[in-house]
């Protein structure tokens, strides 16, 4: 993948373009399913890779990654790491094995605020956060959302 920063240990596996899309990667680990799901507004590359390569010691554990790369200043990365479903190894049968993660949006991102929506299972998920002022007791109002303090986590309208 490159010659420093850590780049020279991994090896790409496999990439594509992307653009303004929804990226789901699924992976199953200790019999339970998760899901990360990650926005990309305009475009971007994925890579699949593998660390260890060049690995002068034989030290690095061959671990599967992925990366996701976009050019340009001041970037957003919305993601969701999703624990969903189960596999039985002994019946070999999956129960939710597929993501309930079906859309991501960033509906504001300026210096002051930045707000996204997922929709999870048809139902909204909606976080809000403060870029500027962290104060505990400070009211924020923006696109609708009114919220006390740095940040609000909100689902189908209603704070958690």
């Amino acid at each position: 993948m490159g010659t420093k920063n850590g780049y020279q240990f991994l090896w790409k596996e496999a990439e594509a373009d992307v653009k303004d899309t929804l990226v789901q990667l699924t992976f199953l680990n200790d019999r339970t399913y998760y899901t990360v799901s990650s926005l990309v507004t305009g475009t971007a590359k994925i890579f699949f890779t593998r660390s260890g390569a060049n690995d002068p010691n034989f030290n690095l554990r061959h671990e599967p990654a992925m990366i996701i790369r976009k050019k340009g200043m001041d970037q957003s990365f919305v993601s969701i790491l999703e624990v969903h479903g189960k596999f039985d190894p002994i019946a070999e049968f999956s129960t939710n094995a597929y993501s309930s993660v079906s859309e991501i949006k960033l509906l504001q991102n300026d210096e002051k605020y930045s707000i996204a929506e997922i929709t999870l299972g048809g139902k909204k998920l909606q976080i809000a956060q403060c870029n500027k002022d962290f104060d505990s007791t400070m009211i924020h109002s923006t696109m609708g959302l009114n919220w006390v303090g740095p940040y609000t986590v909100l689902y189908e309208g209603k704070k958690l």
